[in-house]
């Protein structure tokens, strides 16, 4: 009989027993007094998304890196994307962090500018390369060979449109490259590395893949006129040129 009284005994007061008995419910599922109520469909529905938890927790990130200095970022962007050469073999956890680092320094890519799955994209498709001073990255009227952002250092863009010479100076995180890709044509400008300068580029596949369709003749037309005419939109994100582009090219 005693026996079997602590057997009656350890079953209640077992850790075990009470773990398992333990109901599983969400936070935001269980009313107060009610701790065994069943999950509801609008308690389901409330549940985050994987792309809304990786959307947190790059924005987790990214508000860190605002302590960090941009030339620091840019030397662990670097280390990531060389550690892993291979960008489709990179681990998830590296791709949202490359997103932060990326969002941190370029304008073109930040997530104002640009959606989580599309930076997500980008990371899995770039890599880096480096340039010496006064290397030649691209020549007008080449065939484009890629979209590239400025990781460090500083690259010259210069060339003529309309009889007139152009010339301006890029630095960290500033793009160039889009407008040749975007509608399958030639080099609007010269790149040249004007000191020792490390960029991230991306292949005019991959870029055309990740943002989308070719530009209409007319957008294109009034997006290289603003690039390369009005001064103040030099280094402007495409896709801000591309909106006024074709704002204006339906007025």
């Amino acid at each position: 009989m005693k026996q079997s009284g602590m057997r009656e005994r350890r079953g209640v007061d077992d850790p075990l027993s009470v773990k398992i008995e333990k109901p599983r419910i969400a936070a935001d599922e269980a009313d107060e007094g009610s701790p065994t109520k069943t999950p509801t469909k609008a308690g389901r529905a409330s549940r985050l998304s994987e792309i809304e938890l990786d959307t947190k927790e790059v924005q987790r990130r990214y508000k860190l890196l605002l302590e960090v200095k941009p030339w620091t970022v840019a030397s662990r962007l670097k280390y990531q994307c060389q550690r892993q050469p291979d960008p489709k073999l990179r681990p998830k956890d590296v791709v949202l962090e490359l997103v932060a680092m990326l969002c941190r320094l370029c304008p073109y890519l930040h997530m104002d500018v640009q959606k989580l799955d599309t930076q997500l994209s980008f990371c899995k498709c770039m890599a880096v390369l480096t340039m010496k001073k006064g290397q030649v990255i691209c020549k007008q009227g080449d065939q484009a060979n890629g979209f590239f952002v400025i990781l460090t250092g500083k690259v010259a863009i210069k060339g003529t449109y309309a009889g007139k010479s152009f010339y301006t100076s890029l630095n960290q995180g500033k793009t160039f490259g889009d407008l040749a890709i975007k509608n399958q044509g030639t080099r609007t400008a010269s790149a040249i590395a004007e000191s020792h300068c490390d960029l991230i580029v991306v292949e005019p596949e991959d870029f055309v893949q990740i943002f989308g369709a070719h530009l209409s003749d007319t957008t294109h037309m009034i997006a290289t006129r603003l690039k390369h005419l009005v001064r103040v939109f030099e280094t402007v994100p495409f896709p801000i040129i591309n909106q006024i582009a074709n704002y204006m090219s339906e007025v």
